[in-house]
């Protein structure tokens, strides 16, 4: 193996039962890898933890801690060539000899270049046991690096504010990127907060973010469908450009409460909508577009979070978006829901986004399966490509459209050929990209 191979290559530990059977093998090929590697950067994978290490016998145990101990000293030794480090990590015996990877002196970490931690709590500690685990992991010199910026927390982790009160070196003052699914556990919460804060609710999500002020892309977890009091100061993020908020739909009062003067991208990614859309003026989603979508040229949610008669209200919010994707999703009563007909009828209005470059519908649903959403995006094209005019398509007075891509994911057989349709109003359709996808029974 060359040295750029080694460099490329992940270093990745398996679990201790599969250890077991050939640590000295893997001893050896982690060994092999950092020696052949020689200066390049390492980009290092370690998963430690198994739910059933309480059956193991306390020989087994001590035996196999002894060797995954010896193989955290071998990558502690290597630690000034991490560039890239991805960390799953369960809370039991076997993690705390994994501990040792963070509490290496600050000069160990400063070519690293991003962090990927995952913590999991499987244990029947106590709570305030595991928080302190948690706590001390988040305050790691680790996250001191000077090139460190981006980070991603797929798990729990700790109250990142307080890690940085009550640290002597600056730490995540350099991250741009964060991707956090929470939630963060307080360093002296007690115990019966402890499980409360679990829940990532929307005052949780700002603490967050102010304690990134530098985040240029951010993706993080929310929980929460009650309306906040806006704080008296926001949270000010000057840097961000794209945002994406998984988890649920936004409450009334988390918009006010960030100041975005660069978003230009913003997702709503893998929620669970309520039963019914919530009223406008209740709305999270709807004041967020209100509030940020005037500089937004991307924007990514489900529409059932919006009640019919405010469509035309979030298509106003966001005149200068040039890629909208609308996707259908589940409620929490488990009912699907497909994207409604009418958020295609309501863009057949070419001054509505007018600038819309690139559309997906994912999942667009024909409830009376006669073809009638397949009409009206075939009817939305030609209308955006006529400029809204009164002409008759095809007299060479069209005004040009902007749209060049349509991606329509459809839940139904197909019924209607939608390119021979727009071939009869528009003969060269060479200039625009459409795309569909329809369910495979009775696909034609």
């Amino acid at each position: 193996m060359t040295p750029a191979e080694a460099a490329h290559s992940d270093v990745a530990i398996d679990t201790f039962l599969h250890w077991s059977q050939n640590l000295d093998n893997v001893q050896h090929m982690v060994e092999a890898w950092t020696h052949r590697s020689m200066t390049c950067p390492i980009r290092l994978s370690l998963t430690s933890g198994e739910r059933n290490a309480s059956l193991l016998s306390r020989s087994t145990l001590r035996a196999a801690r002894e060797r995954f101990e010896a193989f955290v000293d071998i990558l502690c030794a290597s630690a000034r060539r991490w560039a890239h480090v991805d960390f799953k990590l369960t809370f039991d015996p076997m993690t705390e000899d994994a501990v040792a990877l963070f509490n290496l002196p600050s000069s160990e970490y400063e070519a690293i270049l991003s962090a990927k931690v995952k913590l999991v709590d499987n244990s029947r500690s106590s709570s305030p046991v595991v928080e302190t685990w948690v706590s001390n992991l988040a305050s790691s010199r680790m996250f001191s690096a000077p090139f460190l910026t981006t980070v991603s927390f797929p798990g729990l982790w700790g109250d990142f504010a307080a890690a940085r009160s009550l640290s002597t070196i600056p730490l995540y003052a350099f991250v741009t990127t964060l991707d956090f699914m929470g939630p963060a556990i307080g360093i002296n919460n007690d115990v019966g907060s402890f499980r409360a804060r679990r829940i990532q609710d929307v005052s949780a999500v700002l603490e967050v973010l102010r304690s990134f002020p530098l985040l240029v892309d951010c993706k993080i977890c929310v929980r929460d469908f009650e309306a906040i009091r806006v704080p008296g100061t926001p949270v000010s993020l000057p840097h961000l450009k794209s945002m994406t908020l998984v988890g649920s739909t936004v409450c009334k009062g988390f918009a006010p409460s960030v100041h975005l003067p660069q978003l230009a991208v913003l997702a709503f990614e893998d929620y669970v909508v309520l039963n019914r859309p919530i009223d406008e003026w209740s709305n999270g989603v709807i004041e967020f577009l209100r509030i940020h979508g005037s500089h937004l040229s991307e924007v990514a949610f489900l529409p059932q979070v919006i009640p019919p008669s405010s469509i035309l209200t979030c298509l106003q919010s966001i005149p200068n978006v040039l890629k909208l994707t609308i996707s259908s999703g589940m409620t929490r009563s488990s009912i699907y829901r497909g994207v409604d007909i009418a958020w295609i009828k309501a863009l057949q209005t070419p001054s509505l986004c007018p600038q819309l470059e690139v559309l997906e519908v994912k999942g667009a649903q024909n409830s009376q399966l006669d073809g009638s959403m397949e009409k009206a995006v075939v009817d939305m094209i030609i209308s955006r490509r006529a400029g809204g005019s009164n002409v008759s398509p095809g007299s060479g007075a069209e005004r040009e459209t902007s749209l060049r891509e349509i991606v329509v994911d459809f839940t139904d057989p197909q019924k209607v050929d939608m390119m021979k349709e727009l071939r009869a109003h528009h003969p060269d359709v060479s200039d625009m990209d459409l795309k569909t996808a329809y369910s495979l029974l009775g696909c034609s």
